[in-house]
């Protein structure tokens, strides 16, 4: 998904952030976005939000797949670096911490909805420490089969050329 329109998808959730998911698919798919893209957004962009906070909280590792549900209710393991919604939020919340890009309203309002962070700031809250902690993340939606499948030689290509 290209920057802008990633840009546009964020920035409603910001301003609807008060809603749930389920309605906050809807409201990003009266916007333009297919019900699969606005899925994507709702699911990968507050994980993506989340992790450069955690990292500044001192979590250190994270994993690099989430646990995604199947039509036939089984779960799958889906890597994130395979999911474009996920890279480019990823890449637009590390431009916020350099130059401020979203607001610091909207930044907040979208990164707590990462189920991580709210594990976090849980932890943080009962007094304990979350420095040198792992995260990892499991969607409710979309359906794995939504998401992007790269294979192994892709995936090394991609990293060998950009």
């Amino acid at each position: 998904m290209e920057r802008d329109r990633l840009l546009r998808a964020i920035r409603l959730m910001a301003e609807h952030s008060d809603q749930d998911d389920d309605v906050l698919v809807q409201t990003i798919g009266h916007a333009g976005f297919t019900e699969t893209e606005a899925q994507l957004i709702v699911a990968f962009v507050p994980i993506a939000f989340g992790r450069p906070l955690l990292e500044k909280l001192g979590v250190s590792q994270f994993s690099s797949a989430v646990s995604a549900p199947t039509r036939n209710g089984l779960r799958v393991k889906v890597l994130l670096e395979d999911q474009p919604v996920y890279e480019g939020a990823l890449w637009l919340a590390r431009e916020h911490w350099r130059s401020g890009v979203l607001g610091k309203q909207a930044y907040e309002a979208i990164a707590t909805r990462s189920a991580e962070l709210r594990a976090a700031n849980q932890a943080l809250k009962e007094g304990t420490s979350v420095k040198g902690s792992a995260v990892a993340s499991a969607l409710v939606g979309p359906y794995a089969e939504s998401l992007v499948h790269r294979s192994w030689w892709s995936r090394a290509w991609r990293r060998l050329v950009g």
